[in-house]
């Protein structure tokens, strides 16, 4: 099942990689609900939390400051555009998913965003690809004219590609959403700067324990 997944297209930056805003017309508590239902919650099940146990999930989730109320802080970080993968994973004693069986994956670019160079892109997926590589045995292979376990596709820019497209292989290759903003599996999208950009050590532990090391 999992296979049939990875296999499916995931398109950059939008779809499991799509930089979802929060619902604008919710204010308050009708707004923390409505986010806590959509990531937290699967469509099946309905969340046995109270009000002040959802914030402080919430809050405990992003690292902030644990009051059970909805302050500024808190809303601030709910209301940045974040990845539309669902933090339900969270809920899981391992928050790690399946993985794939061979090291050695292929890519294909389905189609290429309006505005950049095909080369460009090409650069920055290697960029993204290597990001996971050099810390894994996972080797990637890009393929232009065959069927591909990673299928890419662009939909609209408007985030920076290279940290977006690092972030969505890494749900690719099996990682969940964490809770450190240090990560680059955090939900929500913050920008730094890809020339100096490195894996955190959470990362590197988390897709490592899926893998194993990089051999010398």
């Amino acid at each position: 099942m999992l296979l049939a997944i990875l296999k499916a297209t995931f398109f950059l930056p939008w779809c499991l990689t799509l930089p979802v805003p929060p619902a604008a017309d919710l204010k308050g508590w009708d707004f923390v609900k409505d986010y806590f239902q959509r990531f937290f919650m699967t469509k099946k099940e309905s969340s046995p939390l109270t009000q002040g146990e959802q914030i402080r999930f919430l809050q405990q989730f992003f690292r902030l400051n644990v009051t059970g109320l909805l302050d500024k802080q808190t809303l601030a970080v709910l209301r940045q555009p974040r990845c539309g993968v669902p933090d339900a994973a969270y809920y899981s004693v391992s928050p790690e998913r399946l993985k794939w069986d061979e090291d050695t994956l292929t890519y294909r670019i389905i189609n290429y965003p309006y505005g950049l160079k095909t080369s460009t892109v090409k650069d920055i997926m290697r960029a993204a690809v290597s990001i996971w590589s050099s810390v894994t045995p996972l080797v990637f292979e890009q393929v232009d004219d065959r069927d591909a376990d990673i299928k890419i596709s662009f939909w609209a820019l408007g985030i920076n590609l290279f940290l977006v497209a690092t972030h969505e292989l890494g749900h690719a290759l099996g990682l969940y959403h964490s809770g450190n903003p240090n990560s680059i599996m955090y939900p929500t999208y913050e920008y730094k700067d890809p020339r100096t950009f490195h894996l955190s050590l959470e990362d590197i532990r988390r897709i490592q324990h899926l893998y194993g090391r990089k051999e010398a």
